[in-house]
């Protein structure tokens, strides 16, 4: 059965088409078929984020009744996702229909394990009818409290459209005094907090070389996390890689401890 998971937010600029597009690098490493739809007509960034800007036919195209879903896709090569992107040009934005949306991404499923939609920001019509073609969703925010009042919004527009609330991702951690706390983030937004992402210098090089940070950097901060939050959502256990000098320290300490004991 395919899961069609919408991640959302109240405001931009948290992270939100950064949380898509390695939920869906993570989903498909584990061996899941996975289609990122990119449903923020407007400023549509998944196709920048992957390397892969320009595309013929695009869910503009589908929108305005003149394409099939199924036309648009395209195989990133590097993570074997499969992308349904948005048109980038002006003309694109300016004859944004949202109406329609809901029937195509319907027309996907069987195609995948996952659909994950990378919504608009913020709490407009098309966010709503975005959110209305999806069956959960993840709220992302910053720990900032515009940004964490902006993802109550949301949540409650998702409630609204019965689409199940999996969780929180609260981005751009930094642990500083200033940032509201799981606590109150959890308090506030009334869900709990799914995984934390550490602020990370990685995340903003691999967004400048088109990359998932969890290929660039895959022993990362960010990218740990961001493979604990693709491990619940697959429903698989997530055993943490133990890095290299701590490995061979403790292959010695047990090569030491083995021959201590044979005497």
């Amino acid at each position: 059965m395919t899961r069609i998971i919408g991640v959302t937010s109240g405001k931009g600029g948290v992270g939100k088409t950064t949380t898509s597009v390695n939920l869906a690098t993570v989903l498909a490493s584990l061996g899941k078929s996975v289609i990122i739809v990119d449903a923020n007509l407007s400023t549509p960034n998944v196709g920048l984020h992957l390397g892969m800007p320009l595309s013929k036919v695009t869910l503009h195209d589908v929108l305005e009744g003149s394409a099939f879903i199924t036309e648009t896709i395209s195989i990133h090569p590097q993570t074997g996702v499969r992308v349904v992107p948005a048109g980038l040009s002006l003309d694109n934005i300016l004859r944004t229909n949202y109406a329609k949306l809901e029937d195509a991404i319907v027309e996907l499923l069987g195609y995948s394990d996952f659909i994950i939609v990378d919504c608009p920001a913020g709490l407009e019509s098309g966010s709503r009818r975005v959110i209305d073609a999806c069956d959960e969703a993840i709220i992302v925010t910053v720990p900032e409290l515009p940004a964490v009042t902006d993802a109550l919004k949301a949540k409650k527009v998702a409630e609204v459209s019965g689409t199940h609330v999996l969780g929180i991702v609260v981005n751009r951690v930094n642990g500083i005094s200033s940032e509201l706390s799981s606590h109150e983030i959890e308090q506030m937004i009334e869900a709990p907090i799914i995984v934390k992402i550490p602020e990370d210098i990685n995340v903003h090089r691999a967004i400048a070389t088109k990359y998932p940070v969890t290929i660039y950097a895959p022993k990362s901060r960010s990218s740990k996390e961001w493979k604990r939050l693709g491990h619940l959502i697959a429903g698989i256990e997530y055993i943490e890689e133990v890095p290299e000098e701590t490995s061979s320290l403790k292959k010695m300490i047990n090569r030491l401890l083995g021959k201590k004991s044979k005497r």
